[in-house]
């Protein structure tokens, strides 16, 4: 149990640095799609070592993170209204 608590107390650190760097970039659209990004990565590349430590991988599981941070970014990028 305790290994757990270090665990996801790694991913609320990365998920909350992500919005918080996101906040404090605000009105630099492109700063805060990089944080974005960059906090959807390190959320997929978490999950897959966990569950790889946990001997519980498989790919659903990495489509899964994956679908989950692509959902978030889109998310984003449509809230920031961000344009090509």
């Amino acid at each position: 149990m305790r290994g757990h608590i270090l665990y996801y107390t790694t991913l609320a650190l990365i998920l909350v640095a992500g919005f918080g760097g996101a906040l404090f970039a605000s009105g630099q659209k492109p700063l805060q799609m990089g944080l974005v990004v960059l906090a959807a990565v390190l959320y997929c590349v978490w999950g897959i070592v966990h569950h790889v430590i946990h001997h519980s991988f498989s790919i659903k599981i990495m489509l899964e993170y994956i679908a989950i941070a692509t959902l978030g970014i889109s998310l984003v990028f449509f809230v920031l209204n961000v344009g090509l």
